[in-house]
């Protein structure tokens, strides 16, 4: 029988922001044991680190030349998706969390959805997707409220959640992962994506998670001589500016906000990781990474490291026969994604 598989992705982490990586502060104990039973490929990278762009070479493994969009564009994708052609190939497909693809609702091959491309609200007193609806069927009732504490969905301005836990996006989206393995169909094998929201801004994890980073040691920036363009920090950014010099606090803050939420991620997909069956394979990226500061940039986009360089981990099932605990050094791209997974489920790989 073909293997189920899992295809989990964060959306903004920067590649190096792994326990694995070597990083100084941050703790993924999940996502380590993900690496550790299976295969980290250290040079994986978003050719066009930019949502959409990402997302819609992910979902059709055709580089952003060939499907059209370099920006964060609204148009349709009309090429042949994973989901699609994994369920061409006879698997129940689900998606939980982010899609980021137009029209809105489209399935895509899905065959079936918790959809929420981001926590916000885009029209008040309109619910605007399923993670909104569960916020109200859960007598969570406001304008906006999941951005009720003030944060910017692309924004530096970094503090804790202001809700119960249980209320947060990235709770959330691993609970409808969860509901759909108690419900799928267990005939035929599984194609999952569990896509987390988190760490795009707003950075807004949990308190615990937010706390335990601002009690760290956090590190500096990097800030090339070439780069700079601010001698100090300044005051009166805009708070999306893709340039910044931020005060000591306000870096220290946006870092544990940023730091907090891959934690708080790792730990939810953890709870997931619990509960799939023992021939799952996993795969596990991000769409781009973040500057967080570096360069005085923030945001995506560039071509740097922590704007373009993204995590990319694989854990297959043992009748693979693959050696676990590798480090690869191979270049890989988000477009390697749909031709590996059908792959692996023994699915005609679509020309790109």
């Amino acid at each position: 029988m073909a293997p189920n598989i899992v295809l989990i992705t964060t959306d903004q982490q920067r590649g190096d922001c792994l326990g694995v990586e070597g990083h100084p502060v941050l703790d993924t104990p999940y996502l380590d044991q993900i690496a550790s039973q299976g295969a980290r490929f250290s040079r994986a990278y978003s050719a066009c680190p930019v949502c959409i762009p990402a997302r819609r070479t992910l979902m059709s493994g055709a580089r952003p030349a060939r499907h059209g969009v370099t920006m964060n564009y609204d148009t349709p994708l009309t090429l042949p998706t994973l989901p699609g052609e994994l369920a061409r190939a006879g698997y129940q497909t689900h998606l939980a969390g982010k899609l980021h693809l137009h029209p809105a609702r489209k399935l895509y091959g899905f065959n079936s959805a918790d959809w929420a491309d981001s926590p916000a609200q885009y029209r008040l007193n309109r619910v605007s997707n399923d993670y909104q609806r569960f916020l109200i069927e859960h007598g969570q009732h406001g304008p906006d409220l999941s951005y009720a504490n003030g944060a910017n969905g692309n924004g530096w301005v970094s503090r804790p959640w202001h809700m119960d836990e249980r209320f947060h996006y990235t709770t959330w989206a691993a609970e409808c992962a969860l509901r759909f393995l108690e419900r799928r169909d267990p005939t035929v094998p599984f194609f999952l994506n569990l896509s987390i929201f988190a760490p795009h801004a707003p950075f807004t994890p949990p308190a615990y998670y937010f706390e335990k980073y601002m009690d760290m040691d956090l590190p500096e920036p990097v800030v090339g001589a070439w780069a700079r363009i601010y001698d100090g920090a300044q005051r009166g950014h805009d708070v999306t500016a893709w340039r910044v010099s931020l005060k000591r606090q306000a870096q220290r803050e946006m870092m544990a906000g940023y730091f907090g939420s891959i934690e708080h991620a790792d730990h939810q997909i953890g709870r997931v990781l619990k509960h799939l069956p023992r021939d799952t394979a996993i795969l596990f990226a991000s769409d781009h990474g973040e500057m967080l500061g570096d360069h005085q940039w923030t945001r995506k986009r560039s071509a740097y490291e922590g704007s373009a360089r993204v995590p990319f981990l694989v854990k297959l099932p043992k009748s693979f026969g693959i050696e676990p605990g590798q480090v690869r050094t191979e270049l890989v791209e988000l477009m390697d994604v749909m031709p590996t997974l059908l792959d692996m489920a023994g699915a005609p790989v679509v020309a790109r």
